[in-house]
């Protein structure tokens, strides 16, 4: 009996990646959507075609498959007598992470514009700061540099 693959929608934790071989180990997690607690998890892997995949996943997002993110993933469900049931990676598709980044982006700029309308306003479809409304000297005679005393 041949075993299928099913898409998901997780997010990636635990993540390890093995330089050597290419492979992948992690959990894939389902957060409860209002307190963000851990509703149910399962182990999950790439092996070799899988880990081109996540290559193409860095290519195309700019983002390395790592802890926190939020991914729309093909698997297969795998069983082991030692190892117990896990999920292996197939596929990951880098549009659905990267509809997810801008989403929570826009939403992060919709607060700020709502919450701090002195610091940062909405200009036709530009976001504009308080010093991007500053206008520079043609010459600047004065720099201030802070950090910390290391």
């Amino acid at each position: 009996m041949g075993s299928r693959s099913f898409w998901i929608v997780a997010d990636v934790t635990e993540h390890s990646h093995k330089e050597a071989s290419g492979y992948h180990y992690f959990e894939f997690v389902e957060k409860d959507a209002i307190t963000n607690r851990i509703v149910a998890k399962i182990k999950g892997s790439a092996w070799a075609n899988a880990s081109q995949k996540i290559r193409f996943f860095l290519t195309v997002t700019g983002r390395k498959f790592t802890n926190n993110m939020h991914v729309l993933a093909k698997v297969r469900v795998n069983y082991h007598k030692v190892y117990g049931l896990s999920l292996e990676l197939e596929e990951v598709d880098p549009h659905y992470t990267l509809g997810v980044i801008e989403a929570k982006r826009q939403e992060t700029l919709h607060r700020l514009v709502t919450g701090y309308p002195d610091t940062i306003e909405l200009i036709g479809s530009t976001y504009q700061t308080r010093n991007g409304r500053m206008e520079l000297p043609p010459v600047i005679s004065r720099l201030a540099v802070i950090s910390s005393e290391t």
